[in-house]
């Protein structure tokens, strides 16, 4: 019994690391922005139902992740996101793409930890497929120009993350 509870413990746990956020049809679009390439157009409704454009955005630096409330490794990450939302550089923005089905699971989520982040909805998957996001988070950094400058798989500290922007800045 004890090798069988260890065994679901490691399963557990590696799903937790990984995200496990394997999207349907991610795979099969077989698109999505490489570094070098021109970021996709973004326009998703923020938590309050405005529209919001990535090309909202253009000239600033742009940090663009994709997160869910149940994706443990999102969770670790928020602290950071916050910390960057509280202090971002001058000529960069930050935009967090929620993955859920509803906008009420994100907002919930992140009145209760007590974050404030610009966040966009993408309930249809469709932005997650046109950025082929395989897991999450999944984080671009954009150009002023728009190009993608650095994709990353999995959570980043502050300081990573202040890194990738100041590169996507120059």
């Amino acid at each position: 019994m004890g090798r069988w509870l260890t065994g679901i413990v490691v399963l557990m746990w590696a799903l937790v690391l990984v995200g496990g956020a394997f999207r349907p049809g991610s795979a099969a679009a077989g698109v999505g922005p490489s570094v070098g390439q021109e970021a996709p157009p973004l326009v998703l409704p923020a938590l309050d139902g405005t529209a919001v454009s990535l090309d909202d955005l253009q000239g600033k630096a742009v940090m663009l992740n994709f997160w869910a409330s149940w994706c443990g490794p999102c969770r670790i990450e928020m602290p950071e996101l916050q910390r960057l939302s509280a202090d971002l550089p001058d000529g960069t923005a930050l935009l967090t793409v929620n993955t859920e089905s509803s906008p009420d699971i994100a907002q919930r989520f992140l009145t209760e930890a007590g974050y404030d982040l610009p966040t966009v909805q993408d309930a249809s998957g469709r932005a997650a497929i046109d950025y082929q996001v395989l897991s999450l988070p999944t984080t671009l950094f954009i150009s002023p120009e728009g190009r993608v400058t650095a994709r990353v798989s999995g959570p980043l500290t502050y300081s990573a993350m202040l890194s990738y922007l100041k590169a996507a800045g120059r």
